[in-house]
């Protein structure tokens, strides 16, 4: 009887180490998460149907529409760490940024789609 109530309580103390242990390796893996959180990486957004074309529609020009996301989202970045560029070919912006402000850059996308009748081309 004692046996196996010395087993039942090693088996206790062992049990509660290894969830003391995952709980510790959890939160080392919070911190990888948010250090991903702030990389920077690639994204392409379609926008031909959004105003970036010339008054005859010939002519793909999304000047304004990237000045207006460099000013609204993040402003700080993109004289450093964040870049953008037009591909006329595609219709589309090719964004390197971190995931903050790709989920900014897609809210501000969504609300002019919302807000702008639809181009059509």
């Amino acid at each position: 009887m004692r046996t196996t109530s010395y087993a039942l309580m090693f088996a206790l103390l062992l049990s509660s180490v290894v969830v003391g242990y995952r709980s510790r390796t959890a939160t080392a893996d919070e911190k990888t998460t948010i250090a991903d959180a702030d990389k920077v990486y690639p994204m392409t957004y379609r926008i031909p149907d959004l105003p970036v074309w010339s008054s005859d529609g010939k002519t793909f020009n999304p000047a304004i529409l990237m000045a207006y996301l460099k000013t609204t989202v993040s402003p700080d970045e993109w004289n450093g760490r964040s870049m953008m560029a037009a591909d006329p070919n595609k219709t589309s912006l090719i964004v390197a940024t971190n995931s903050v402000n790709h989920n900014a850059i897609a809210t501000a996308m969504k609300t002019l789609r919302e807000q702008t009748p639809a181009v059509k081309k």
